[in-house]
């Protein structure tokens, strides 16, 4: 253990609403497996220890609620205190490596030896004949807490106004009805269980869950039906919530819960022992931390904000830019090219065929009347075309006006005349 586990313990086992026969036991174990050290077994009186420093094997508590009447159930609980003890009063405890399925065994084997010594012992006497008990039972080990129950004395653990019944009963209300708690503490048959020690017809089956991790602060109650059958839940984490706040003094705790359970009208026997971590495992911190939260996630969005409007505007410059750039680089394509001129139709070279029949063509505004053929310097004939129609653009047509040219036209005469471009 990194740290030493300190506890105090205290114990009351009275016959109180009886009077004169009580059936419950305790038992107290302040350092298990020494022989050297006293054992309290309660029948009928007050246990109250110092501070405890626990050593390797830890402390017990048990409390036992006898049932019988005539038949002798205050027998019963004291043989299941009394085997307890001694198993745990044994030295080879020591040499027992205590791991968590070996302290379950342990405690397994210390309730099933009770609960044959119990048989045993009825099946000797007609008297002690249906004798048996309840078994409560907290063993705080290495820092954990490991507890066992078989019938319907309860163990609850107390912290930071927080109440947990670890156990659940094995009664009739429970098991078999499976009423709600408010349900089965006023129902008339409330006190049937169905498990305990000595049944002849079976073997005791004890519930023995993982153990809970230990905590400072911790405060455990373990109690006969004669409390918690009289004293509410919601009681008794008031009850044990005023006794947290003088752990040193938990002798007045028991005084302060004796006058509950008579004042709610006790009517059994009433037994709880009680054991407070007064030193121990701190309590784990809440993994919620909101301020770390706060420092980490609320700047990040601002700068983020930030980044991505620089960014915006980055990349609209960088795409105006582009397409600045696209567009004066595919203007020319997409822009017929007027540049190329257009063949020049020379005066010089216009001559009057006898093969093409008149028409009348219109050039720069002079009217020819008689068909004429064009001849460049290549001597290929080339016939003027109609100028092709060219969208409207915003620069000048590089188009030149045909220049005027004294052409060598005859007027109209008979047309198998030849124009010479020699001629004057």
């Amino acid at each position: 253990m990194d740290k030493q586990t300190e506890v105090i313990l205290a114990a009351r086992c009275s016959a109180a609403a009886r009077g004169g026969t009580n059936e419950d036991n305790c038992l107290v174990i302040s350092s298990v497996g020494n022989p050297k050290k006293k054992i309290d077994h309660l029948g009928d009186g007050n246990y109250l220890s110092g501070v405890v420093s626990l050593r390797r094997n830890g402390c017990l508590l048990v409390v036992a609620d006898g049932m019988g009447g005539m038949n002798a159930g205050e027998v019963a609980s004291k043989m299941a205190v009394d085997t307890i003890a001694k198993c745990f009063s044994d030295p080879k405890i020591d040499k027992t490596e205590l791991t968590d399925g070996n302290v379950r065994k342990l405690m397994r084997k210390a309730i099933l030896e009770a609960d044959t010594a119990i048989k045993r012992d009825a099946a000797r006497d007609k008297e002690k004949e249906g004798m048996g008990t309840t078994v409560t039972m907290l063993w705080i080990l290495n820092d954990k807490a490991y507890y066992a129950w078989c019938g319907d004395s309860r163990i609850y653990r107390y912290n930071d106004g927080a109440l947990d019944q670890l156990s659940s009963d094995h009664s009739y209300v429970f098991e078999v009805l499976h009423l709600s708690e408010e349900e089965a503490f006023t129902h008339p048959n409330n006190n049937i269980i169905t498990r305990c020690l000595g049944n002849p017809g079976e073997q005791a089956l004890p519930e023995i869950p993982q153990p809970e991790p230990l905590v400072q602060g911790d405060l455990f109650l373990l109690c006969s039906d004669g409390f918690c059958g009289v004293i509410r839940n919601s009681e008794i984490v008031d009850l044990l919530q005023m006794v947290a706040q003088k752990p040193e003094h938990l002798d007045e705790g028991l005084d302060l819960m004796w006058e509950s359970a008579e004042e709610h009208h006790w009517h059994d026997n009433v037994t709880t022992a009680l054991c407070f971590v007064k030193s121990g495992p701190e309590k784990p911190a809440s993994p919620e931390k909101p301020k770390v939260a706060a420092q980490t996630i609320d700047p990040v969005p601002v700068r983020s904000s930030s980044s991505r409007k620089v960014m915006v505007v980055v990349a609209s410059v960088v795409v105006a830019l582009l397409l600045v750039a696209a567009g004066w680089f595919m203007l020319p394509k997409l822009i017929p090219s007027l540049q190329h001129e257009k063949p020049e139709v020379k005066a010089d070279t216009l001559v009057s065929s006898p093969d093409v029949k008149p028409d009348s063509n219109v050039t720069d505004g002079m009217s020819v009347t008689e068909p004429v053929s064009v001849q460049p310097e290549n001597a290929q004939s080339a016939t003027p075309q109609p100028a092709t129609p060219q969208p409207a653009t915003p620069q000048p047509a590089t188009t030149q006006p045909a220049t005027p040219q004294p052409a060598t036209m005859q007027p109209e005469k008979d047309h198998s005349e030849t124009v010479s471009p020699d001629q004057p």
